[in-house]
């Protein structure tokens, strides 16, 4: 009996992990190829476009940081662009992103908060 509750447990919890990577899986092929240039390919911050120009990205890696940034704001930053929230300038809208995927990328940059 206990096996199957393990076994139970074990498969209910992959099963709902499976989405989540899914998911995950388009918002990290976009953030390689929209955001990395700037946020770096960890979400650090240090993407190399920022040594071409005077600015500095946010550092999803940052937990304290991180806390401080609404899920509306993240919202908002990615939709309008940084300086819809009062964040630089430089970070552009991605206005082409549908509501779910705006979603999706909040989820994901939000779990490379350490």
């Amino acid at each position: 009996m206990m096996r199957i509750v393990v076994f139970g447990s074990l498969l209910a919890a992959y099963v709902l992990w499976l989405p989540v990577e899914r998911v995950w899986a388009d918002a990290k092929e976009t953030y390689a190829k929209d955001c990395a240039k700037c946020h770096g390919d960890q979400g650090k911050g240090d993407g190399a476009t920022l040594a071409k120009v005077k600015g500095k990205a946010m550092d999803w890696t940052n937990k304290a940081a991180m806390s401080k940034v609404s899920n509306q704001d993240l919202t908002k930053i990615i939709s309008e662009g940084g300086g819809a929230v009062g964040k630089s300038k430089l970070m552009p809208a991605y206005k082409k992103m549908d509501e779910k995927a705006v979603k999706e990328m909040v989820s994901f940059i939000r779990s490379m908060a350490k």
